[in-house]
């Protein structure tokens, strides 16, 4: 019996001399997993810490201490988008220009609002930044270049293009509808923008100029006239 127990005594292997030694897991810190994680991760930490009954007051004062830098940033970063939309509105428009002359008489006066259509999207998302980083503002400033780019224009007949302005209107009801949206969001939150910006004066000097022959160029976008009815139905003061 005695020898019995010590062979299986001895068939039993010693777990911690047998064992094949491995490369240890290195130790993480907290710090590391931070620089690791993504904005949208670390929001969801944060504000599970928020609704903490014990952590809930201290994250809030942080955060609240953080508040000028955070929303300094933000707004560094929309101005900073603004400035790219309005620089690929530019190299789409001359891209399309340069595309007519090429191609004369068989590109569509369609080309400039479907090169410049992609910045929609881009104007859109400066916008739902909201008001306390300056999104709808900055918003306007791009739209108005990205409107100003995408309106046909000639000089001495150099690009010939076929068809007329009509053919663009699905365009111009989407950025009449941006326009829109825009002056509703400062109405509410800046309305003393509408009335030192004046910010449908260079919409108005293109009508004119699209009824007119006055300049070397002549712009059309006579779609936004139901953009101008509309506003002065919201505020008659903002068109004076």
């Amino acid at each position: 019996m005695a020898t019995a127990h010590k062979r299986r005594h001895s068939d039993v292997l010693d777990e911690p001399s047998k064992r094949a030694a491995g490369p240890s897991k290195p130790e993480i810190s907290p710090e590391l997993v931070l620089q690791h994680m993504s904005h949208g991760d670390l929001k969801e930490v944060v504000l599970t810490l928020l609704a903490h009954p014990t952590t809930g007051a201290v994250t809030g004062n942080q955060l609240l201490a953080y508040r000028d830098r955070a929303f300094e940033d933000a707004r560094r970063n929309a101005k900073e988008e603004r400035n790219n939309i309005i620089c690929a509105a530019d190299v789409s428009a001359g891209n399309a220009f340069r595309t007519a002359l090429e191609h004369e008489a068989v590109q569509s006066i369609e080309i400039w609002p479907r090169s410049l259509q992609p910045q929609l999207p881009r104007i859109q998302a400066l916008i739902n930044r909201g008001t306390l980083v300056n999104g709808p503002t900055f918003a306007w400033d791009a739209l108005k270049k990205v409107t100003q780019r995408s309106m046909y224009q000639w000089d001495g007949g150099d690009a010939r293009v076929l068809h007329d302005e009509k053919v663009c209107d699905w365009f111009h009801d989407d950025i009449d509808g941006l326009m829109l949206q825009i002056f509703r969001i400062q109405q509410h939150h800046d309305p003393d923008w509408l009335r030192t910006k004046n910010p449908t004066r260079k919409i108005r000097e293109w009508q004119n100029r699209a009824k007119t022959s006055e300049g070397p160029c002549t712009y059309r976008y006579q779609r936004t006239l139901a953009f101008l009815e509309a506003l002065e139905a919201i505020d008659p003061q903002t068109v004076a």
